[in-house]
């Protein structure tokens, strides 16, 4: 079936609401008969482990009830990934005991508060959950409703009960709260994937309340009129009880996570989507603390950096952070930006890229970070080189809102750069490659010979999407 989802905007709601179609007459009357069978058949699957369900949006409620009711019998579910866009039943996993990863991703237009509640049940009756992800992925930005946070996940859990030990937590448009309710369950963690979590927020005079189902003030507040962490509290509440995670995904950055950072090492895999820091000077001052402190102590385990930028600054590749990245012999996908103003481009739009790009190719920032990852980087499989433009101020607007400013399309001198380089005669392997939209290809030799009936010469890269 179709699982577009079409929305239309309702007046009386004040937002934007899933549109149904009607139902063909002929799919209603073949729906009615396969799902005679949809029970009998899910249910006879003893086996099966994992589970991911897509609920279509011409599904009936039936439907749904009886796929729901045979996922309980399965005596050994361990995952379970179930998108609720248009489930027409709430969450009832609470009779299963066998789950380990419960993934809840999308927006339910009219049972939301009920799949939190489902979830909680869940998670209430599953004690060696070790993985918990929920993408709450509203549409055209929709509100974060009060009951979308940490601590509904865990509001049914019972207290004298020892806390999950969980591994793995990822949330995405959710509330997050660190206290004395959610951080027992979170001392093991070693991957954590916070995306626009809400911060600074206050409960509602009046708990929000659909289809019976009430978020508890008092277990899920413990008395307190805010339930969502400052971020500056929370890495450094992680770092006073020891957490020390191995994976990281995150879009904001406060300067207590530069601190967390600096305090133990192993991390293998950071992801940092810097685009929230739109203050030069700060994310200047923060760039250098990461690459001289922060990072530091992970360079020897450190397997994937994605530092994701449009704006020019410290965080992009220069002679600040060579040193640094060079360090990182266990790296295998690199991600990072390059000040455009910094490149050889010519001084005006009509200019020739190509002789401005090759003016200085042995010294460019681009050839630099290449010879950088071939020499230094044994393992290195991937790298995207991001072109962040100036970013100024524009007067017209609130504070730090910000306009980007770039130079005319560097495309030209990109390619001509990434053609034009020549790996080291040491390197036998050079890694994937793009530069924004220009895609290298990792084969092809420069003064190729034959020697020992085997093609030999240095390794370059040819473009692979003229």
């Amino acid at each position: 079936m179709d699982g577009q989802v079409n929305w239309k905007w309702d007046a009386n709601t004040q937002g934007w609401v899933a549109e149904t179609p009607p139902e063909h007459p002929l799919e209603s009357v073949a729906e009615e008969v396969i799902a005679g069978y949809i029970f009998d058949v899910i249910s006879s699957m003893k086996a099966v482990e994992e589970v991911i369900w897509k609920p279509e949006r011409k599904d009936s409620e039936q439907t749904h009830k009886l796929v729901m009711d045979a996922l309980k019998t399965l005596p050994n579910l361990r995952h379970i990934d179930v998108s609720v866009t248009w489930l027409r039943t709430p969450l009832d996993l609470d009779s299963v005991t066998s789950l380990q990863e419960i993934i809840m991703h999308e927006i339910s237009e009219t049972l939301q508060v009920d799949m939190f509640e489902g979830l909680a049940k869940a998670v209430a009756q599953n004690p060696q959950l070790h993985l918990i992800d929920i993408r709450n992925a509203g549409f055209y930005r929709r509100n974060i409703d009060e009951f979308q946070c940490l601590h509904q996940v865990f509001k049914y859990y019972p207290r004298e009960a020892p806390p999950l030990r969980l591994r793995d937590l990822r949330m995405f448009e959710c509330r997050f709260r660190l206290d004395d309710i959610t951080i027992p369950h979170l001392q093991h963690l070693t991957s954590l994937q916070l995306l626009c979590v809400e911060e600074h927020c206050t409960l509602p005079s009046q708990p929000a309340s659909q289809s019976g189902a009430n978020l508890d003030r008092d277990l899920v507040l413990q008395g307190k009129d805010s339930f969502c962490s400052n971020l500056e509290d929370v890495w450094t509440a992680f770092r006073s009880i020891g957490v020390q995670l191995e994976n990281i995904s995150i879009d904001m950055v406060p300067s207590s996570f530069l601190d967390y950072l600096a305090s133990y090492s192993g991390l293998k895999k950071l992801n940092i989507d810097l685009h929230k820091l739109r203050n030069s000077e700060l994310s200047d001052s923060m760039a250098a603390k990461f690459y001289d402190k922060s990072i530091i102590g992970h360079t020897n385990t450190l397997e994937e950096l994605i530092l994701s930028t449009s704006y020019e600054g410290l965080w992009c590749i220069g002679p600040h952070n060579f040193k640094t990245l060079a360090q990182c012999k266990n790296m295998e996908r690199l991600c990072i930006g390059v000040n455009l103003s910094q490149l050889p481009l010519p001084s005006d739009r009509n200019g020739d890229y190509k002789t401005a790009a090759r003016s200085d190719i042995e010294h460019n920032l681009i050839t630099t970070l290449l010879n950088t990852a071939v020499t230094h980087m044994p393992k290195i499989q991937f790298i995207r080189i991001l072109e962040a433009s100036v970013m100024d101020c524009c007067s017209a607007r609130p504070c730090e809102v910000h306009s980007v400013q770039g130079p005319p399309s560097s495309r030209v001198a990109s390619a001509t750069i990434l053609t034009d380089f020549i790996a080291p005669a040491s390197c036998k392997r050079l890694p994937f490659l793009a530069i924004n939209s220009l895609i290298g290809r990792r084969f092809g030799f420069v003064g190729c010979v034959v020697e020992d009936g085997e093609l030999k010469g240095s390794l370059r890269y040819v473009l692979s999407n003229n």
